[in-house]
């Protein structure tokens, strides 16, 4: 036990394990998603803003906590993070960043400034990531009105029986 603790104590004074020269946020998106995939939304928020204080030029990391606060419905934090983000006018990221700041718009109840966005993705040489693009129809889709794909669904059912119907019931006291 006691080698152990020095070995940790030793690894934790080598200066490039101890603070790496840039930081980055992988880290904490991976602990992030981690709290998320236990669905303990708070602290990965919590974990998201810390990373920004150190990092506030991660728009991957910044992206992220816009997103949980706008499903969150904490509208003005959203807006107070997407406002302060600086990122430049192409790529993917960029298109990230409009269509966050395009479906905050749209829950704004501001369509006309929502469309505007899109309008103004749509028209440039439109690069997304792969998984924003079902965001970017979606938004779509809702603003024109068009509903797009027919409804569909898929019901899945289950029989069975048991010899002993009051084993699980609760009992009357």
């Amino acid at each position: 036990m006691r080698l152990a603790a020095a070995l940790l104590t030793a690894l934790l004074a080598c200066p490039a394990i101890a603070a790496p020269a840039e930081p980055t946020g992988d880290a904490d998106r991976e602990r992030a998603l981690a709290y998320l995939e236990e669905g303990n939304r708070l602290w990965a928020i919590k974990t998201l803003l810390e990373a920004l204080e150190q990092t506030p030029n991660d728009m991957q990391t910044r992206t992220w906590a816009v997103w949980l606060r706008l499903q969150d419905g904490d509208l003005d934090r959203a807006r107070h993070l997407l406002d302060t983000a600086t990122v430049p006018a192409d790529g993917p990221m960029y298109g990230r960043v409009l269509l966050l700041d395009a479906a905050l718009a749209r829950v704004s109840d501001r369509p006309e400034d929502a469309a505007a966005i899109l309008e103004e993705l749509g028209d440039r040489d439109r690069t997304l990531f792969a998984e924003d693009q079902q965001l970017f129809d979606d938004l779509r889709r809702d603003l024109t009105g068009n509903p797009g794909h027919p409804l569909s669904g898929r019901v899945l059912l289950g029989g069975g029986y048991t010899s002993n119907a009051s084993q699980s019931a609760p009992q009357d006291i």
